[in-house]
């Protein structure tokens, strides 16, 4: 069996969890493992010490179906070789009701199992929120080049080591989609370069979007962005004058990790005021499972920390309802929330 492992597109992975949030339950239990690709073989074996770990716990009766599931984990890794960097999340179900979902994932992932009447998506979700997908448009004196980055949370990870990108890396989370020389220069060059770019973000599903170049030509460029690709452009440009593209590819994803960072302590900002003046917010895991219950929730905010029993339904359910999930890293704030924050449509006023 060969299984691509290829970075599936933002569209891929939203319509996965979108599947899986939307479940139902049956007798059958449903296994859901994340595993790195660094070494597969290693890594199944790991996940096959704590399958039986957790069946044990389950009781002895579910023996043979742990065994079932372990044998399906196991035909989508028997010919994989190591990929580092990569990782695949997998969800499998026997029974009268049988599912097999396998989604490939880029960057770094962590060794987890769990058995349950539904597949455990709150790590998926969270992935999904960090799935780097961008644009980045190099213009030149003579040129102008457009490619598409998706790498996965490789941008957390650059922050914390030293990744040579003159490897196969650079090649693995990016893609050119656009090139043209052309020595004719003005506002007529750059609205084609625009109207190709717009094509581009739309087809993809891209939503953030960087310039590189000097700044006079980025802000021509700018200024003719429509309202629409403005909305997506993020505000650290890129000198143009770097020396590579391995230079360019490192520039732009710091860029994009400082923009990741500042999109969610904004949200957090934005509720921690809001519930200071009385506003649309609320926080705590009881009020935010009640809201979501009224489908009052506009937005759902989830600390990546949370206990994985108590936000799988609360992210299930916002799935369902098509809500904006953002998650953020731990903090005081909350911590003293129980995890969980969300901007809300109305508030009931109780008796």
């Amino acid at each position: 069996m060969t299984l691509n492992t290829e970075a599936h597109t933002m569209s891929d992975l939203e319509m996965a969890v979108k599947t899986l949030a939307n479940i139902e339950p049956t007798s059958s239990l449903v296994l859901s493992a994340y595993l790195p690709l660094d070494a597969p073989q290693a890594r199944l074996q790991e996940a096959v010490c704590r399958i039986l770990e957790i069946q044990r716990s389950m009781g002895r009766h579910l023996r043979d179906e742990a065994l079932d599931l372990i044998k399906g984990l196991e035909s989508h890794l028997a010919d994989l070789g190591r990929q580092p960097g990569k990782g695949l999340a997998c969800f499998i179900r026997r029974g009268h009701e049988p599912m097999d979902l396998v989604v490939p994932l880029p960057g770094q992932l962590s060794l987890e199992v769990g058995l349950d009447a539904l597949p455990s998506i709150f790590r998926l979700v969270e992935m999904k929120d960090v799935y780097h997908r961008y644009a980045v448009v190099i213009l030149k004196k003579d040129s102008a080049r457009i490619f598409e980055v998706h790498a996965g949370n490789i941008t957390r990870n650059m922050m914390l080591v030293s990744l040579d990108l003159r490897t196969r890396l650079s090649k693995e989370i990016s893609r050119e989609s656009y090139v043209n020389h052309q020595k004719e220069r003005g506002t007529r060059f750059f609205r084609e370069k625009v109207a190709i770019l717009d094509n581009i973000l739309r087809e993809n599903g891209m939503d953030h979007l960087i310039l590189v170049g000097e700044p006079r030509t980025s802000s021509v460029f700018r200024d003719l962005l429509p309202p629409h690709l403005q909305d997506k452009l993020i505000e650290e440009s890129v000198d143009g004058n770097l020396n590579s593209f391995e230079d360019i590819l490192r520039s732009t994803l710091e860029a994009f990790a400082q923009e990741e960072e500042r999109e969610s302590c904004d949200n957090l900002e934005r509720l921690r005021h809001s519930m200071a003046t009385g506003g649309l917010a609320i926080s705590g895991y009881r009020s935010v499972r009640e809201a979501l219950r009224d489908h009052r929730v506009d937005q759902l905010i989830v600390s990546k920390e949370a206990p994985s029993a108590l936000a799988e339904p609360i992210v299930c359910e916002a799935v369902s309802q098509g809500i904006d999930i953002e998650t953020v890293e731990d903090n005081d704030f909350m911590e003293d929330h129980e995890g969980f924050g969300a901007f809300v449509r109305y508030r009931l006023h109780h008796p």
